[in-house]
């Protein structure tokens, strides 16, 4: 019986597929070429978690055409780095049979006009569309490879391109006789243990009316698809092994005609990547046999690394487990290192546990995982941190180090009646100004062999996690210190005194010391001497009085008019456990007047980190900044009371 399919989402980078361009179709005036932009044709992928087929979906619920019918751009082979690449643009794309077509307009750039010619004369015959696959549907059977068929994708873009790879992806012309030919080839139908198309009687010289007609079991997709997936395997498979020799060869510095033995004789990846490495040894013996880094595919590598930082994450309970997690799932810290050699080509054999952990050291894939390993963990740490003055105050950030200027502004000066004929006087704005500047913390965590080969997960999660709850603590204790260090302002006065008129009698909160407060910020006027009219959005309080606040400002239902509670729902509450006094606070919204600023380095909100090579230590530094300020910008939203 045939086997169910699953239905599985993944994002993959872009990937490409070959099409082919219909000469016929060429208009000289308009500069118009239509093009056969994919037959959604089979063909061999690479994965590190496994080679597969993938094919794609050829029809209007498969396809995303938005991008190329609003203009996505026709290229010179791919590339994407300079408007010069691009040749033309895509004026609409439709679906037709099959067939994915899309009709593209040059440009009248002079460079542009003989590759155009070429195209018209038949001589560049090939395209290649980039797309991005955002679901396969994966169909499994027993001894076979996985067949990805994307039945959710979006071509990104068009290229022209000097090697074709769609047999079936030619002109509108070839198209017709090929389609011709195969309706005149009998094929058997596949077994239930699926296999392949073989035809089994040729009549192509024969006339269509002439011939036996297909068993009516096999659609002519059928048996094109078939007919193209044995020489097309072949042929990928073959370029494959060719690029990746070629590849390993270049990497390792040696001559191009060890690539050219390798590839003649036919030998498996394997096979050629080992006779790499031991013509290398032989020709460098003083070398470090790992700095021969055979060439892998760049996708590949980034989903190895992800995986691995996935399953450690996953072990140190600070992710989930996924599916590609699964595959290094319970390695330890030695043997992920002995994966990842292998992944570049080091043999780890004969090698003792302080040998592979120095090479997996040496790479830049443990570097990069532990960087990501210790970043994730920072992270989590720093943002399971309780800062409770996030949403009291201002966030800021800060391009350098260099001292910042916050300027009080006054508001606008009062206007005047203007009598007939007379003149508009001049106002003018008067402000204020408060200084601070970042300040940056850190320390430096190591990640050596012993951290291998000891398995040590603490050194790559706890630890770090630690780093970053420490972080959150820090940029509590700056902001919270305002309060409590009642340092002075520009104008030579504390934060808060009497002077400033934003500070209360003292008591516990109630009624009436809060009623008191609240007079005193209705009473604040603004530089320019106007009344600013704000009221309190925050109490803020230590633990020894949140109870007492919540009381204040809980909605109760009274059992007399004297017992109703005049602050209920009026202001947010604040409680810190740092403000460990008797003292508490009011604070405005920071949008109607200046309160607290706290500030970061601009694009670095957090921790980051940082990585090297180990100068001090027998393996990689890893870094921990956090560059951080707070400041209090101006005294008219901030009020004390400092308790009983």
């Amino acid at each position: 019986m045939p086997q169910a399919a699953k239905t599985e989402t993944r994002e993959v980078p872009m990937l490409d597929v070959r099409a082919a361009p219909v000469p016929a179709s060429y208009d000289e005036e308009k500069r118009t070429v239509t093009f056969i932009a994919s037959t959604g044709a089979r063909g061999l992928r690479r994965s590190w978690r496994g080679d597969y087929l993938e094919e794609l979906e050829v029809s209007e619920s498969a396809i995303r055409l938005d991008r190329l019918n609003n203009g996505a751009p026709f290229l010179n082979s791919h590339d994407n780095w300079d408007v010069d690449d691009v040749l033309g643009v895509v004026e609409r794309a439709w679906i037709e049979g099959e067939n994915l077509m899309v009709e593209v307009r040059f440009s009248q750039r002079e460079k542009v006009e003989p590759i155009l010619r070429d195209i018209a004369d038949g001589i560049l015959r090939h395209v290649s569309v980039g797309y991005m696959v955002h679901e396969y549907q994966i169909t499994e059977k027993v001894g076979e490879m996985e067949v990805y068929r994307g039945v959710d994708w979006e071509p990104m873009e068009v290229s022209i391109v000097p090697i074709g790879f769609d047999d079936a992806a030619v002109s509108r012309n070839a198209e017709a006789k090929r389609s011709q030919a195969i309706i005149q080839t009998r094929a058997e139908v596949p077994s239930t243990q699926g296999e392949a198309l073989m035809p089994t009687e040729d009549r192509t010289t024969e006339t269509p009316a002439a011939t036996e007609a297909p068993d009516a079991t096999i659609t002519q997709s059928d048996v094109q698809r078939a007919a193209r997936e044995a020489s097309q395997q072949a042929v990928t498979t073959e370029r494959q092994r060719v690029s990746e020799i070629q590849s390993a060869v270049r990497a390792a510095r040696l001559d191009n005609s060890l690539a050219d033995e390798l590839i003649r004789e036919g030998v498996s990846m394997d096979v050629a990547r080992q006779r790499i490495i031991d013509t290398w040894a032989e020709q460098e013996p003083d070398h470090d046999i790992r700095g021969v880094r055979a060439s892998v595919d760049t996708g590949v590598v980034e989903d190895m690394r992800g995986a691995v930082t996935n399953a450690l994450l996953a072990r140190g309970g600070v992710d989930k487990l996924t599916e590609e997690g699964k595959n290094f799932a319970g390695m330890s810290l030695l043997r992920i290192s002995e994966e990842l050699l292998g992944m570049q080509g080091v043999s780890v054999r004969g090698l003792s546990q302080r040998e592979i952990a120095t090479r997996a050291l040496s790479t830049s894939d443990l570097v990069n995982i532990a960087g990501s390993l210790t970043n994730r963990t920072l992270l989590s740490g720093y943002e399971t941190g309780r800062r409770t003055f996030v949403d009291v105050f201002r966030q800021s950030s800060s391009s350098d180090f260099r001292e910042i200027n916050r300027v009080r502004l006054s508001g606008a000066p009062a206007l005047e009646e203007v009598k007939e004929g007379g003149e508009f006087k001049y106002g003018k704005v008067t402000d204020g100004k408060e200084t601070y500047s970042l300040a940056t913390y850190g320390k430096i965590l190591p990640f050596t062999r012993q951290t291998i080969i000891n398995d040590d997960m603490d050194a790559l999660i706890r630890i770090p996690m630690m780093f970053g709850r420490a972080a959150a603590d820090l940029e509590s204790e700056i902001v919270w210190g305002v309060f409590t260090t009642n340092a002075a302002l520009s104008d030579g006065t504390a934060l808060f005194h009497s002077n400033h008129g934003n500070l209360g009698t003292a008591g516990v909160p109630s009624e009436t010391t809060l009623s008191e407060l609240e007079q005193l910020m209705l009473a604040q006027t603004g530089l320019e001497g106007r009344l600013i009219n704000v009221l309190p959005r925050f109490a803020i309080v230590g633990p020894k009085h949140k109870v007492a606040m919540q009381k204040l400002l809980t909605a109760v239902t009274p059992n007399a008019s004297g017992d109703v509670n005049v602050y209920q729902n009026s202001m947010d509450l604040v409680v810190e456990a740092r403000l460990t006094g008797d003292a508490w606070y009011l604070a405005a919204d920071y949008n109607q007047v200046d309160t607290i600023e706290y500030c970061y380095l601009e694009g670095n909100q957090g921790v980051y980190i940082e990585t090297r090579e180990g100068f001090n230590i027998d393996g990689i530094e890893i870094k921990a900044r956090h560059d951080f300020a707070a400041k209090a910008i101006d005294y008219r939203g901030l009020y004390k009371n400092a308790g009983a």
